[in-house]
């Protein structure tokens, strides 16, 4: 006001030479500082960005190539690029979804101005830059979200972004520990996205008290541990909420309560296997708190007991509730919760729980506004209710897997906008004709499987045009509907487990069918003439079928290919590799096929799984399979008649996690470079012709779950080695250990017992549930134990944890540190010579089932101990030398008098001979049920990988157990058993 008053008091010749001189020296000062001008960017800035897009790869599917980012044009006008109008500094880079690859250079942190970066949705992979972050103390907004970054996030530099109000780091492989240091400086964060990333270690158990700005957090699918941080209670603002993995707890502080008592502006809450199997109050605090909740899930979280009443009052008191989820909450019980006529609800998940009894018709009637309802997997009985038809905008219904009778409701076949239908796996009754889905135009998915289905009438062949998913299995068919021709749409269908036979319909192959299962008929061959040189397809499953005729590969470009369990008898063509392009599995088990195999078939470069198992194939194992081709992951040939040695050398880029080439004619010595595969997690070479010692060098694979060395020529003492440096123990990680039918001498080894920390780990399998569990990759295992099948879900717990030495030549004693392996199923040591005690240990190996140390040269008295195993349903002691009386009670109650037979000293029941009475020769009055010849051992294990669709691709392994030949034993004793 002071300048202004000056130049009015001024005349207006001396104002005007004032103004022109103002003029003058700013366009001098413009003229002097060039890189101010409006829009121009700074040459170091667009330098570094250049560097950047050095490091970028763009192809046929990116949207850009960033064509405008060029050496000496201003970068300021960059796709892109928003730089301040003022100092030309980049202040914004904006690059998400733009199809990008390729990997970052540190010349990012040189944008020192920079306030957003977005890189999300792209392709970027490798490590993130892990310097520099502390040259961004400007940056408000970083998102990174949905790529492929690898590695540890930053760890430093994190704490000078105090003006982050955005960070989304969702959807990468991230790993590694968060950073802890200065993140409770990010005080303005607002939105916060951990998710879908592989961070481990605890949470940062202070710093979120700090966040109090924030209303967005995701740390959904990560894999930290421990318990939620308590800090997560006091951030008042939030309106998202999700956290899960099944390594986190949420019992004891803070509570369910806790955690959720303050946040009143909640109104979405997403827990995923999240521990709450001991809070009993969370319905309660459900009830009482979350005054705005809008979305609830609580997937996995160990819920249990009956279905709180106060549920009912949740969703009474909550009118804006759109989703309830509690799935997979298996111990769940209880019925269907209440609806009121008054309600919002559109999505209701109540799945993998044990919910049962009818549903109520009112209560249904009432979810008018539902659009999603999933009861898979629950025990629901009874008629699904007519009022069922009340729900108009009904998208997606899942009732399979439940007990469901009477006939479906016609009020179901008239929902206008059902796009996907699950109704397989019930008891309705009578025959689902599939003309009654006619007016469901919309339908894009439909699962019947489990039901008799009829065919489609002539006129209704057209009545699915959008249908793309179907899945028929086990409907009791004999032939291929023939409506299918007329379905163009369909990209996943399922005929498997019904009862056609004859030729595979032509015009079904040549279908554009991404999936196409027809596994367990009677197909016999693939009619012809068909084209599929250039088809692309995910999976063609013919396996446990009966095709006679040479291996039609004429489809190089199906990723998952599966014959096994078939009658095809001929050779592997010579140039199977030209039919293998895109080939990820080929499964060929269990089939006639002769010959060798061929050479080409390295060539399959994308090869990862193949099984050939349970064929006729001679020759020489291919040694370019271990040198050239580094894409396998599992190898299955056992059950054919190889010849010659294990190829010596293997690729150090090995990425091999199974090795199954048990049953065949092999020889030598077993290679060394088995080192270079460090994910080998199956290793069975059982029953051929290897002449080595003990290979303690395996000990270090630190991944190994599955030894077995049994029937071959191996030798001399069994040693391990343990690593020196670390301390570690070799073998910590093997659950099944077989040693047996070789000529390994010596003593038994302690060491090698004291190594096997996963079996001494009690709680490694329920025996109420036989190993019915999946890996953490999601590959299905399936394991042979008696002839009984049982399906495996995780690798790190194959059921029925063994060892077996038998049929060796071991002497000295057992050791007593073996009753330290409490997570032990079956232990087999006969056959050996073994002298001493019988160590009372093993009283403390709980969760033993079967044992076998028969054949010895074992004395003294039966331990009482045995009797503490409550899980022991086979023992057998004969042929030793033990004495005294036989312990009763338990499990010593249910065995004959094989299992003591051809022990002098041995009395009491179950054998005739009572203590204290002998007979006037001397012996017990039952005779030796050992012939003159050596008995077949103790166990014959088998182990077999079997990869199934898993993106479509899953993994199988079957293991073998069998008990010492009760009709070997009859057929020499028979009398006397």
């Amino acid at each position: 006001m002071v300048a202004i008053n000056a130049v009015d008091r001024l005349n207006p010749h001396s104002a005007a030479v004032v103004v022109l001189l103002t003029i003058i020296s700013l366009f001098s000062f413009t003229r002097a500082a060039p890189h101010l001008v409006s829009g121009e960017c700074l040459p170091i800035e667009r330098a570094s960005l250049l560097d950047l897009k050095r490091g970028f790869s763009f192809d046929m599917d990116s949207v850009t190539n960033l064509s405008s980012w060029k050496p000496g044009s201003n970068c300021c006008k960059w796709e892109g690029v928003t730089c301040d109008p003022n100092s030309g500094h980049v202040i914004s880079l904006d690059l998400h979804r733009r199809g990008i690859s390729g990997k970052l250079s540190g010349s990012l942190f040189n944008l020192t101005s920079l306030q957003t970066l977005d890189l999300s949705d792209n392709l970027f992979e490798g490590s993130f830059p892990q310097s520099g972050f502390e040259n961004l103390a400007k940056l408000t907004y970083l998102d990174l979200s949905n790529n492929s970054f690898e590695g540890s996030f930053p760890q430093s530099g994190f704490e000078n972004l105090t003006q982050l109000t955005h960070l989304d780091l969702s959807g990468n492989n991230f790993e590694g520990s968060f950073p802890q240091s200065g993140f409770e400086n990010l005080t303005q964060l607002t939105y916060l996205d951990l998710s879908s990333n592989s961070f481990e270690g605890s949470f940062p158990q202070s710093g979120f008290e700090n966040l109090t700005q924030l209303t967005h957090l995701d740390l959904y699918l990560t894999e930290f541990s421990g318990q939620v941080p308590i800090g997560i209670s006091h951030l008042t603002n939030l309106i998202f909420l999700g956290i899960g993995h099944d390594v986190l707890q949420l019992w004891n502080l803070p509570s369910f309560r806790t955690l959720v008592g303050n946040l009143t502006n909640l109104r979405e809450l997403y827990l995923f296997k999240v521990d709450m199997s001991y809070d009993q109050d969370w319905s309660n605090a459900l009830s009482t708190s979350l005054p705005r909740l809008q979305a609830l899930a609580l997937y996995s979280c160990g819920l249990s007991g009956l279905l709180p009443t106060d549920i009912n009052h949740f969703i009474t008191s909550h009118m804006n509730l759109t989703s309830l989820g509690l799935s997979d909450n298996p111990m769940l019980s209880g019925g269907m919760p209440n609806f009121p006529k008054k309600n919002a609800l559109q999505v209701l998940s109540l799945s993998a729980t044990n919910l049962s009894g009818t549903l109520p018709p009112d209560s249904l009637a009432n979810l008018k506004h539902l659009t999603d309802l999933d009861l898979t997997y629950c025990a629901f009985s009874g008629p699904i209710p007519f009022s069922i038809g009340n729900l108009t905008q009904l998208e997606y219904l899942y009732l399979s897997y439940n007990e469901f009778t009477g006939a479906i409701p016609r009020s179901l076949f008239e929902l206008p906008s059902l796009t996907e239908l699950n109704l397989g796996h019930n008891s309705f009754n009578g025959t689902v004709n599939l003309d009654s889905f006619r007016n469901l135009r919309d339908l894009s998915s439909l699962a019947l499987s489990g039901l008799i289905v009829q065919e489609v009438s002539e006129k209704y062949f057209h009545v699915f045009p959008n249908l793309t998913y179907l899945t028929l299995a086990s409907c009791g068919l004999t032939k291929v509907p023939t409506f299918l021709r007329y379905q163009n749409k369909i990209e996943h269908l399922d005929l498997s487990d019904n009862k056609i036979d004859g030729g595979i319909p032509n015009w079904i192959i040549d279908q554009n069918l991404s999936n196409l299962n027809l596994s367990n008929n009677g197909f016999t061959h693939l009619e012809e003439p068909f084209n599929l040189s250039m088809r692309q397809m995910g999976s063609l499953d013919l396996h446990s079928n009966m095709l006679q005729r040479p291996i039609p590969l004429v489809f190089p470009y199906v990723y998952y290919l599966d014959y096994s369990n078939n009658n095809i008898s001929s050779v592997i063509p010579s140039n199977i590799s030209s039919s293998l392009n895109q080939t990820n599995s080929l499964l060929i088990a269990n089939n006639s096929l002769q010959g060798q195999i061929p050479m080409s078939i390295c060539e399959a470069h994308n090869l990862q799984f193949l099984d050939l198992s349970q064929n006729n194939l001679s020759g020489p194992i291919p040694s370019c399979l271990f040198q050239n081709n580094s894409a396998l992951i599992v190898l299955k040939l056992r059950g054919n008649r190889l010849q010659g040695t294990i190829p010596l050398h293997l690729n150090e880029a090995c990425k091999l996690e199974a090795l199954i080439i048990s049953d065949n004619h092999l020889e030598g010595p077993l290679p060394r470079t088995l080192l270079n595969c460090t994910s080998l997690k199956v290793f069975d070479i059982g029953n051929n012709h290897i002449v080595d010692t003990f290979p303690f060098w395996l000990g270090n694979m630190i991944n190994m779950n599955v030894l077995i060395l049994r029937g071959n020529a191996l030798y001399g003492q069994v040693e391990t080695m343990g690593n020196h440096e670390t301390h570690e123990k070799t073998f910590s990680e093997v659950r099944i250990l077989d040693l047996s039918s070789n000529h390994f001498e010596g003593n038994l080894p302690s060491k090698c017992f004291n190594n096997l920390e996963s079996m001494k780990n009690s709680s490694i399998l329920d025996h109420g549930d036989k190993g019915d569990s999946m890996s953490s990759e999601g590959v299905p295992y399936e394991v042979l134990i008696n002839k009984q099948e049982f399906t495996l879900e995780r690798i790190l717990t194959i059921s029925y944890t063994f060892v077996d030495f038998s049929n060796n030549r071991f002497e000295g004693s057992i050791p007593e540190m073996i009753g330290e392996l409490h997570g032990l199923h079956k232990l087999n040591l006969s056959h050996n010579s073994l002298i001493g005690k019988i160590p009372p240990s093993i009283g403390n190996m709980t969760q033993l089932e079967q044992l076998d140390i028969s054949a010895n040269h074992l004395s003294g008295e039966i331990p009482q101990q045995l009797t503490y195993l409550n899980f022991l349903s086979f023992l057998n002691l004969s042929n030793n030398n033990l004495n005294g009386r036989i312990p009763q009670g338990e499990q010593f109650n249910t065995f004959s008098n094989a299992t003591y037979l051809e022990n002098q000293g041995l009395c009491g029941k179950p054998l005739s001979k009572q203590c204290g009475n002998v007979n006037p020769n001397g012996t017990s009055a039952a005779p030796s049920i050992i012939s003159d010849h050596p008995s077949p051992s103790g166990y014959i294990i088998g182990l077999a990988l079997f990869f199934g669709l898993g993106f479509g691709v899953g993994l199988a392994a079957v293991v073998v157990l069998q008990n010492v030949q009760w009709k070997f034993w009859k057929r020499q004793n028979g009398a006397h058993v």
